[in-house]
C-alpha cells in the first residue's frame, strides 16, 4: 500500500474491518457451496447496499434541489423502473383495507424517511454516513434479538463486534474522508 499516504489508511481499515464484520454479522459463513450462498439473495443484498451507497453520494452531492423535490424525484424514478417487475395478479384479492397500508407505507416509511435521509445528507459528515451504514445491519440483529428473541451464532456476534471495533477505529479527523 505504499501508494497510500497514512490518511488513506486508517480509513481503508476502518473500511474493511467494517465489511467483514457486516458479512459475519449477515450470514456469509453459513453456506458450504456457491449455489447454496447465491439462492439466499445475499447478492441482491449487495446490489442493494451498492444502489444505497450511490443514493448516498448523489443525494450529498445534490445541492440545488430541495430534499422534497429530491424525494419526489428519487421515488417517482424508482416507482417507474419497478412497475415492469410488478406482478399485478397479486393485487387482485387486495381489500380497501390492504391498500390504505400500502399506502400509509408508501408514504411514511417510504417518502418521509426518504425526505429525513435527503435533508441530512447535506448536514452529516462522510464519516458519520459511513458509520450509520454500517451500524444499519447490526441495529437489524439487535432488534431481532430484542423483539424476536433471534440468537444470533458465535460469527455473526463476532461481525457484530467487527464492526464495532472498525466504527472506533476510524479516523477522528473529519477532514481525513472527505479528502478521500
Amino acid at each position: 500500500m505504499g501508494f497510500l499516504n497514512t490518511n488513506v489508511r486508517p480509513t481503508l481499515v476502518f473500511f474493511f474491518v467494517c465489511f467483514l464484520g457486516t458479512l459475519l454479522a449477515g450470514g456469509i459463513h453459513q453456506h458450504t457451496t456457491m449455489t447454496g450462498f447465491l439462492s439466499t439473495g445475499v447478492l441482491w443484498a449487495f446490489a442493494a447496499a451498492f444502489f444505497y451507497a450511490l443514493t448516498s453520494i448523489m443525494g450529498k452531492g445534490i445541492q440545488i434541489l430541495s430534499p422534497l423535490l429530491t424525494t419526489v424525484i428519487q421515488t417517482t424514478l424508482g416507482v417507474l423502473l419497478l412497475i415492469p417487475l410488478v406482478e399485478w395478479s397479486n393485487f387482485v384479492h387486495l381489500t380497501f383495507e390492504n391498500w390504505l397500508y400500502i399506502l400509509v407505507t408508501g408514504f411514511i416509511h417510504t417518502g418521509f424517511v426518504f425526505y429525513l435521509f435527503f435533508s441530512s445528507l447535506r448536514e452529516l459528515k462522510a464519516q458519520t454516513i459511513a458509520i450509520l451504514v454500517f451500524i444499519d445491519s447490526i441495529i437489524a440483529i439487535l432488534l431481532d434479538v430484542t423483539i424476536l428473541n433471534y440468537h444470533p451464532d458465535i460469527y455473526q456476534l463476532l461481525g457484530i463486534f467487527l464492526v464495532f471495533v472498525g466504527i472506533s477505529y476510524s479516523p477522528k479527523d473529519e477532514r481525513i474522508l472527505e479528502k478521500t
